[in-house]
């Protein structure tokens, strides 16, 4: 041995065993109801992720997810989903190894999808009278699934939506003769 030694090399490695955060679910609220069967879910960007991993359910469990998808966006719009209620959930990865360091889910949240609208709707004006000595009735209403309604006389426009009620203090046009009025029922998606 006359004491040669070979050339050394060296290589550098990242060694991240910190996965990162859960993030903050945004919209839809929790328990919030939508008519849309596509509803788009956001959360806030966690520092350092490079993509998400997205969980939608019918089981709070999370036991057989319906939709799951993987974005590097904080948004995504979910597959066509039926009738229902939904769980939905996000994690984070950061990207930096291979085998993906993935974060904690964060917390859950519900969402209802309802694309029916009210039904079984009735108004009766003063109890089913067919004559009023006064333009101030109570009109006696009725509809499955309704959360709030609005009204108009005649053939003008409809006022503001008011919360469903199955009585409600109405004032007709001021004018002798027939008088018309009209309800419309919604319910809390929009239906």
């Amino acid at each position: 041995m006359a004491g040669n030694w070979s050339s050394s090399g060296s290589k550098e490695i990242v060694i991240d065993i910190t996965a990162p955060s859960a993030p903050t679910l945004s919209t839809p609220a929790n328990g919030a109801y939508t008519n849309d069967t596509t509803p788009t879910l956001s959360w806030g960007a966690v520092t350092g992720a490079s993509q998400y991993q997205i969980q939608v359910d019918k089981n709070s469990t999370f036991s057989s997810p319906t939709w799951t998808a993987t974005s590097a966006l904080t948004s995504a719009t979910a597959s066509t989903l039926a009738e229902g209620t939904y769980y939905w959930r996000v994690r984070a990865n950061n990207g930096v190894d291979a085998t993906g360091n993935w974060g904690s889910y964060s917390p859950s949240r519900s969402f209802n999808i309802d694309t029916i609208a009210p039904t079984g709707t009735s108004i009766s004006v003063n109890g089913g009278a067919t004559y009023a000595t006064s333009t101030g009735v109570t009109l006696t209403l009725a509809a499955t699934g309704a959360a709030q309604m609005r009204f108009k006389n005649d053939s003008g426009s409809y006022g503001s939506y008011v919360s469903y009620s199955t009585l409600h203090s109405h004032t007709l046009a001021n004018t002798q003769g027939t008088r018309t009025v009209t309800v419309q029922f919604k319910d809390a998606a929009g239906n």
